[in-house]
């Protein structure tokens, strides 16, 4: 989910590693001794080959930590404020009988959440007099090193039979990319906060709140532990989760909030709008005034920018407009007024607003048109954004039943009404699904707005859900002019096109969607359909049709279980304490459909995502001085990060290269800084980057981390 792909089973872990300057290894097994990610880096394997490395399983079993049940996981004095039980332990007690015929090995005390035992060390020095087969020693992988130095040595140049032909690991558990949907938004979220707080501290504040900051991403990363951010954790465990990643989002936008506020000053209706990318950055925003508005204008420097939406409300009037062209890294002061309410303009014969033109048909959206391009959906299959209601029987991981009838929703779905302005232009719709003679559906009901604004560069699509159903997947279709099965997926730190699949079995791991970070789309003839999302990383392209999964209600805990276990009433642990898995209640949605000519490697979709995702900071006040000049001058690398160096020296920005093209960039710097340099991803300096004419110049390689030092 976060924005370096450091899990094994994506595409960039290779450049990473090596960025970070680690040995070339890797203990992920793959079809074949060496494995080249995305940019070309490659990395040695451990695997069961010869002349490898031996694996050996030396516990007998082990479990998953069960919560105290005195305190349901948080922490009282029975289970000394540690929130599970601690007697489950995995100890030496499976020696190997027999040395398998390789150089070295691994002796595991198996468990992902077990605790080490306590007599292990005990247990060893019992083996190791009690036979002389095995050197038993305890240690890294670093220490397995010497064992297998001549493979590493080869990775930068390994035999091409020897090269995994696999890009990725992808896709596996494939139901954790939905279940428990809100820990997804709520960490895209937290991470955009924290990522905007980064830009302002270091830009505006000279770092003041770099401590802080660190604490809030090591905070971050517990909150992308496997069994957190997947789903697959009980509810006391969801709910702690929660709570720090608000407790993040919070914390990291009042360092925003007290950064830009000394750059500002009151202004009677003034607002600045503030962005923290690397681009000059188009989105919409809301504020909310003092008082009953009926209508409302809005100018920037005497230039009017649309407006969306007015709606007086107890606690004043939220005004929604949108923010056009906000310099990289800067800001702009808008004038806000209070007018008369202009009325709803009657709803056109033609919906038309921007580039898009769409057919509202009474169940749903039937035609979308784009300027210079021409229709870009086929309602042949399905209807824009159309929710489909799909079987789902499984547990957090996945599903294991090969059932996945599907249930068409538009049939059930009515227009509730068009609301048109000048500037923007709302279809909604609503429906509710009756459900059949069991308890798998037992209440469902949706609303779906529609918004097309002027100058706004994607089309808007909001679904509100009622969700109380169990062994059901619910999913957004959104068809092309295509029957491909072929779809682009944003992966972290690049883009994979990747084919369809469909299920070998009924099995535990890939049930037929693949990852996306934040966009997924379909490259038909002439133009990019793409999908930009905001925490919703499941989909699938299948005929055409862009699928994408938004809810699941797992019906069991996981696959030991689900052949075997009661229904939904069983009182047992498994149950008791996973409900919240079925995610009943009501959920938020929110996507937006991007289409452009031509190629998705020539496209600024991955810029879009970007800022579709990370949205722009607004405060009250007028700009009481000038922001520091940086910016990017690239055609398809993007800034992912900006921060105050590890060490105090400096200020770090990192790049990515996001359509395999190599390029020429240059990064623009204010006249303070002076120097700069190339590093790795530790902040070591590498090698000094020439600063000519106010910025700094490098070559990136295609899919290629870049991060650079200015002092």
């Amino acid at each position: 989910m976060s924005e370096l792909d450091t899990a094994p089973r994506g595409a960039q872990p290779c450049l990473v590693l090596r960025l970070n300057h680690f040995d070339p290894t890797w203990q992920r097994c793959w079809d074949r001794p060496y494995w080249r990610g995305l940019d070309g880096s490659v990395v040695f394997t451990h695997r069961e080959d010869k002349d490898s490395l031996a694996t050996y399983m030396c516990s007998k079993g082990g479990n998953k930590q069960v919560p105290c049940p005195d305190c349901k996981g948080y922490g009282c004095a029975a289970c000394r404020q540690r929130g599970f039980r601690t007697e489950i332990r995995l100890e030496f007690n499976k020696p190997p009988e027999q040395p398998k015929p390789f150089k070295a090995g691994a002796m595991w005390l198996y468990g992902e959440e077990s605790l080490p035992g306590l007599r292990v060390e005990e247990d060893i020095a019992r083996f190791m007099r009690s036979q002389s087969l095995f050197d038993v020693r305890q240690g890294t992988f670093r220490e397995l090193g010497a064992f297998v130095a001549e493979e590493i040595a080869a990775a930068d140049n390994p035999p091409e039979e020897l090269v995994s032909t696999r890009l990725e690991n992808n896709p596996v558990f494939t139901g954790c990319y939905v279940t428990r949907i809100r820990a997804k938004q709520a960490h895209r979220s937290a991470e955009q906060a924290l990522l905007r707080a980064e830009v302002w501290d270091i830009v505006l504040h000279q770092g003041r709140s770099a401590d802080e900051l660190r604490e809030l991403w090591r905070r971050m990363s517990l909150a992308g532990f496997h069994d957190a951010v997947t789903g697959s954790l009980c509810d006391e465990a969801f709910d702690e989760l929660m709570e720090l990643l608000a407790d993040v989002g919070a914390r990291s936008s009042a360092i925003s909030a007290r950064a830009c506020a000394d750059l500002l000053k009151a202004g009677e209706g003034m607002f600045t709008v503030f962005n923290a990318g690397c681009r000059p950055a188009t989105a919409p925003v809301k504020v909310v005034v003092p008082g009953r508005w009926e209508g409302a204008a809005v100018e920037q420097d005497g230039r009017p920018w649309p407006v969306y939406g007015v709606k007086p409300g107890r606690n004043g009037t939220e005004i929604t407009f949108l923010a056009q062209e906000v310099p990289a890294f800067g800001a702009a002061t808008v004038r806000m007024a209070s007018q008369p309410a202009g009325g709803d303009a009657p709803p056109p014969t033609e919906l038309r607003r921007g580039r898009f033109c769409v057919t509202a048909g009474e169940q749903g959206i039937t035609d979308l048109r784009v300027d210079g391009i021409g229709p870009v959906m086929d309602p042949a299959n399905y209807l824009l954004g159309e929710l489909i209601l799909e079987a789902d029987h499984g547990g957090p991981w996945s599903t294991f039943s090969p059932d996945r009838s599907r249930v068409r929703l538009a049939p059930f779905t009515r227009l509730e009404g068009v609301r048109s302005t000048a500037d923007g232009l709302e279809i909604t719709y609503a429906g509710s699904y009756p459900g059949g003679d069991d308890h798998y559906s037992r209440r469902l009901g949706w609303r779906q707005c529609f918004r097309l604004g002027r100058g706004l560069p994607w089309l808007d699509v909001e679904t509100t859900i009622e969700w109380f159903t169990v062994g059901q997947r619910l999913r957004l279709a959104f068809p092309s002019t295509t029957t491909l099965d072929r779809g682009v997926y944003s992966i972290p730190c690049g883009v994979l096109e990747r084919d369809r699949y469909d299920l070998p079995n009924a099995g535990y791991e890939a049930c037929g969607d693949w990852p996306a970070l934040h966009w997924a789309g379909i490259q038909a003839p002439g133009h990019l359909l793409a999908v930009l999302n905001q925490g919703t990383p499941s989909h699938r392209v299948e005929n055409g049709t862009l699928l994408i999964s938004v809810l699941r209600s797992p019906r069991w805990y996981n696959a030991i279980h689900h052949e075997t276990a009661a229904p939904l009433e069983d009182d047992s642990f498994e149950t008791r304490h996973y409900h919240g898995r079925l995610d009943h209640g009501t959920h938020r949605f929110r996507h937006a459909v991007y289409a452009v000519p031509g190629a998705w490697r020539d496209s600024d979709v991955s810029w879009q995502a970007r800022v579709f995702n990370a949205g722009l900071d607004v405060h009250p006040g007028e700009l009481a001085g000038r922001l520091p000049e940086w910016g990017l001058e690239a055609s398809h690398s993007v800034v992912t990060a900006v921060k105050k160096a590890e060490d105090g020296a400096g200020m770090v920005f990192r790049l990515v290269e996001m359509s395999g093209q190599p390029e020429a960039v240059r990064l623009r710097r204010p006249p303070a800084f002076t120097s700069a340099w190339q590093c790795n991803l530790l902040e070591d300096n590498l090698r000094p980057i020439e600063v000519r004419d106010g910025a700094a110049a490098l070559e990136i390689g295609a899919w290629k981390i870049e991060t650079i030092r200015f002092v």
